[in-house]
């Protein structure tokens, strides 16, 4: 996935996208807000991507102060959720 600055996205989404259809300020707010949701949604990383990122990490530690704890991806998880 290619990275780009935030001023970079801007860009290629106005570029992109046709605005001539937008009625009101409102309408246009409305429109790059869903758009904008939808651009960052499909930069994230899902749980399911997390959870296996975090077990491969944990079975290759297997064995150290990590692995032979009690942390679980659950426990690990939750503590980085905002609340």
């Amino acid at each position: 996935m290619k990275k780009e600055t935030l001023e970079e996205a801007a860009k290629d989404f106005v570029l992109s996208h046709d605005f001539s259809l937008i009625t009101t300020q409102n309408h246009l707010a409305n429109r790059c807000f869903q758009l904008g949701a939808k651009w960052q949604a499909e930069r994230m990383y899902s749980e399911e991507d997390m959870k296996i990122a975090w077990t491969n990490g944990n079975n290759y530690h297997r064995g150290s102060l990590i692995a032979s704890s009690q942390l679980t991806f659950e426990k690990t998880i939750e503590q980085f959720k905002k609340k």
